[in-house]
């Protein structure tokens, strides 16, 4: 009997990055850092502690004019580690852009917000970008992705949900093997347009004063 999974996928995007109108020909920040791929190029700006458990590190990186592009598509896909853990974004927000001599926006700039179990300013830490994702398509070529599906031999089988609005779609195979939510990023990550990484930058925290200490 087919497993039917009705899955709804709400991307979200932080109200400060939505409600920002980006500066024409705004400068990006100067990089302490630089991990290129054959796709697009990613900057460490900055990684700042103020205590506690949270942590921020801003990067821009490069990407093609045409949509709109975040890092990052599945859970997991931004992480920051050391030698024994490795702890996902919590959160992001928009910093800035830059205009290319198109006039369209062709780098975002973000700060990424993540909450570590501790922080060592000395210590060395590796940010991994697994993948650099434009928007899903609201209306995607199905046939097409199923396609891509079958080409590299998924044995994953969906059908569109028209009716559920939004990216939807009906699970109806996956292999024993795997689970419905592993089944589920798998189409989530072949549908629209990914550069893949990943992207590994070294990073160590400057400790600023605390907000508190600030005022």
């Amino acid at each position: 009997m087919n497993r039917v999974l009705l899955i709804s996928l709400v991307m979200q995007v932080l109200a400060l990055a939505c409600g920002q109108s980006p500066s024409a020909g705004e400068a990006s920040p100067t990089p302490n850092d630089v991990n290129a791929s054959r796709d697009a190029e990613v900057q460490l700006i900055a990684a700042d502690w103020r205590g506690g458990t949270e942590a921020w590190v801003t990067v821009c990186f490069d990407h093609p004019t045409s949509s709109a592009w975040l890092l990052g598509r599945l859970s997991g896909d931004v992480a920051l580690s050391d030698r024994a853990d490795s702890v996902a974004m919590s959160s992001f927000e928009l910093v800035g852009w830059r205009v290319g001599k198109n006039g369209e926006f062709d780098q975002r700039c973000d700060r990424i917000q993540f909450v570590m179990p501790s922080i060592q300013p000395q210590q060395e830490y590796t940010l991994t970008i697994q993948r650099i994702a434009a928007d899903l398509p609201e209306d995607p070529d199905w046939e097409e992705l199923q396609r891509r599906l079958d080409a590299v031999g998924t044995g994953i089988q969906i059908e569109p949900l028209e009716d559920a609005g939004g990216f939807s779609f009906a699970l109806l195979e996956r292999p024993d093997s795997m689970t419905d939510l592993e089944a589920h990023n798998v189409v989530i990550g072949m549908a629209g347009a990914v550069m893949e990484g990943p992207w590994q930058l070294k990073v160590r925290f400057r400790q600023l004063p605390s907000e508190g200490a600030a005022r």
